[in-house]
């Protein structure tokens, strides 16, 4: 399975074709602009804010290095989480209520 965003790069031939190849493969699409459910979404706004703001790096291989550094050793914590505690992705994205 595969979880992303209704952007226009994720449809499309060559999309089509990978299905077809791996007809085991299901793609679940994120709601129309909705970052708070894609996880990837708040990674990629804490470490812009972290590293790239200020646009301080000269070369473009310095900046990817202090992107792959931060990525590499920062833990980012779960958009999903509940009185209850943290709950797994899936049952965030498909609201599902957690018993205790």
């Amino acid at each position: 399975m595969i979880l992303w965003g209704c952007s226009l790069w994720h449809f499309g031939a060559p999309i089509d074709t990978l299905l077809a190849a791996n007809p085991r493969l299901q793609l679940m699409y994120f709601p129309p602009a909705s970052p708070e459910l894609n996880p990837q979404e708040h990674v990629w706004k804490v470490t812009r804010t972290a590293i790239s703001h200020n646009h301080r790096f000269a070369r473009l291989e310095s900046l990817a290095g202090q992107f792959l550094t931060y990525l590499s050793n920062t833990r980012f914590p779960s958009p999903c989480s509940t009185s209850m505690g943290t709950i797994t992705f899936v049952q965030c994205l498909l609201d599902v209520s957690v018993s205790p």
